[in-house]
């Protein structure tokens, strides 16, 4: 029995050794023919010139790095060329609203999208006649507050560079690219006195992007009647929220009129927009959105609270993207006049998509509608009443319509 368990075991034995080769030489060839069928497949792709990462554009591109390297008179930053080049990929889109972020351009927007900025919480203006740089509002709640600073404030320098002759812009440039956190700024008191060194830090400080007010004669409200005013500039995470504690306010205090100013409103997020909307449209379709290869769908308001006084909308041509997606949900729904100039008309939308490294490609993905199906895109929105305003007027004809419009629906 032993011989015969000795001469299978060697019969085994022999077959492994002859077999492992063969089995091994199969799995090659396999994985080989695997490789060649890859390269076959995608092989126009590889060789294609028009394509940005085919091997003949690789190779022009390297061909040119070799030039710069060789031939450019001036120093190179390597990682600013490849941010450009990658903007450049996305610019060949020929989208306007379609871009290529850097981790950092990226996180600063991505703080705006929140509600929030970075800096020390300083609303300031250059006086006409002096060229002082003057506070004219503190942010509440920001570094700024907490270090006592105040409404006519008198700013001399920041860090030590002094902002005589210089512009609001530049003084907000001095802050915001500042190496460091920490903030010095040499002031003068309400304007007066010896200058005052203050030191704030820098750091993220909830905006506002919704605030309202009761209108009165002081504010050229001579109808007799109480107009609330509510000034939307964009729509952030935090919009609804701010719309929502204004209007609830205005409400609480009689308002028997509203308007609410979109003008110079560039948009921002969608869901921000259609969340807001919701705190006073009736039930219904807020907007329609398609995307690529997908079916039509809507975004929906359960009308828990629709608006049940007067409404004027004033829009002008910077009022864009969400500001027109609040505006065209409105009118559709015939529960305001909107008055002014033709909107911008950008009735798509985009949404980001971070890559390995941190950055962030942002591209059009949708195309929205309002509830009515108007297409807004290249189009804008047309105001019930229009109203222009010379660059050189005076006065504010489009809010003076508005107080108009509301005071014949009032009577």
């Amino acid at each position: 029995m032993n011989s015969e368990h000795n001469v299978f075991v060697k019969l085994i034995n022999k077959i492994k050794k002859h077999l492992a080769p063969f089995l091994a030489g199969m799995i090659a060839m396999a994985a080989i023919l695997a490789v060649i069928g890859i390269i076959w497949w995608n092989l126009p792709q590889i060789l294609s010139p028009g394509d940005p990462v085919s091997l003949g554009t690789l190779k022009k591109v390297k061909e040119m790095e070799a030039i710069i390297d060789r031939k450019y008179f001036d120093q190179v930053d390597e990682q600013q060329q490849t941010d450009m080049m990658l903007k450049g990929l996305v610019s060949g889109l020929d989208d306007k609203y379609s871009t290529y972020y850097t981790k950092d351009e990226y996180e600063a927007i991505a703080m705006q999208n929140d509600g929030q900025m970075k800096g020390i919480g300083i609303i300031y203006t250059q006086d006409g006649e002096t060229g002082e740089i003057v506070l004219t509002g503190v942010l509440e709640g920001s570094p700024a507050e907490e270090a006592g600073m105040a409404k006519g404030d008198v700013i001399l320098s920041v860090n030590g560079t002094t902002v005589d002759g210089l512009t609001t812009d530049e003084v907000s440039a001095l802050v915001q690219q500042s190496e460091t956190d920490e903030i010095v700024l040499s002031v003068l008191k309400g304007g007066e006195g010896d200058p005052v060194d203050v030191t704030m830090t820098k750091r993220a400080i909830d905006t506002k992007s919704a605030d309202g007010i009761m209108l009165d004669e002081e504010n050229g409200n001579d109808t007799g009647y109480k107009i609330g005013y509510i000034h939307l500039t964009g729509f952030t995470r935090l919009t609804a929220e701010q719309f929502g504690e204004a209007y609830t306010n205005l409400r609480e205090e009689g308002c028997e009129g509203l308007i609410i100013d979109l003008r110079g409103n560039p948009g921002g997020l969608v869901d921000a927009c259609c969340d807001t909307l919701s705190l006073f449209m009736p039930e219904g379709p807020l907007v329609y959105e398609v995307d690529k290869g997908e079916p039509e769908r809507s975004r929906d308001c359960e009308g828990e609270s629709p608006i049940d006084i007067p409404l004027v909308l004033l829009v002008n041509e910077n009022t864009a993207s969400a500001a027109e997606i609040f505006t065209g949900a409105v009118q559709d729904a015939g529960i305001a006049t909107v008055i002014g100039t033709t909107t911008y008309g950008k009735g798509v939308e985009q949404n980001s998509y971070r890559l390995s490294d941190g950055s962030v490609l942002k591209i059009t993905t949708t195309h929205y509608y309002t509830p009515a199906h108007r297409d807004i895109n290249g189009v804008g929105i047309t105001p019930d009443i229009e109203v222009e305003i010379g660059d050189d007027a005076e006065t504010d004809a489009q809010f003076e319509k508005a107080l108009d419009t509301l005071a014949d629906e009032l009577k």
